[in-house]
């Protein structure tokens, strides 16, 4: 009877995932049980794109770019540990700076040729004084790296920002983000 719930559900799935990605105008989505394995599943995503030999191979990234920028006042554990979810996807958190003063120009300088994301932690968890707020994040290093901009996606502190341009790989509980700019992988 279990395995008769399951065929049920794992069909539905990719239907799903359209629903979320025409939601939050991305290519695709992947429902999860909450943003913790979303995060994990997003880092894996970006660092290993669709080739299976690189998704059996995770969470060893095998060479190809792995390190994820995270601002330090966003490395909080809300249930689970962000650090531990970058991991489990094949990343390796790179904390910018300090837990109460990060600028532009830091979280530029931490985006190397290592670089396969930067993770944005949208949450009461995360430490808000000095930190560079996502609209900045997007205008300063999204979109001058290609991000599009152009549907306004749930939850946008800006109505001019959009949740495509702010994540490739939007992650969490009901759309609550944890945003993440991604590469493109081929």
């Amino acid at each position: 009877m279990a395995s008769e719930a399951s065929g049920h559900v794992r069909g539905r799935l990719p239907c799903r995932g359209r629903v979320i990605a025409e939601a939050t105008g991305t290519e695709d989505g992947c429902p999860t049980t909450g943003a913790a394995s979303g995060t994990a599943i997003a880092v894996a995503a970006v660092i290993a794109g669709l080739d299976p030999a690189r998704i059996e191979m995770l969470p060893d990234a095998g060479g190809r770019p792995h390190e994820v920028p995270l601002l330090k006042g966003h490395s909080v554990n809300f249930g689970e540990s962000v650090r531990q979810m970058i991991a489990l996807g094949g990343g390796r958190a790179r904390e910018v700076v300090s837990v109460n003063k990060v600028s532009g120009a830091h979280l530029g300088a931490s985006v190397t040729e290592r670089t396969a994301a930067l993770l944005f932690v949208q949450s009461h968890h995360t430490v808000h004084k000095g930190q560079i707020p996502l609209a900045e994040v997007v205008a300063q290093l999204a979109l001058p790296r290609g991000a599009p901009r152009d549907r306004p996606g749930p939850g946008s502190p800006d109505a001019g920002l959009t949740l495509r341009a702010a994540a490739r790989a939007p992650a969490g509980r009901s759309l609550k983000p944890a945003a993440g700019l991604g590469r493109q992988v081929s």
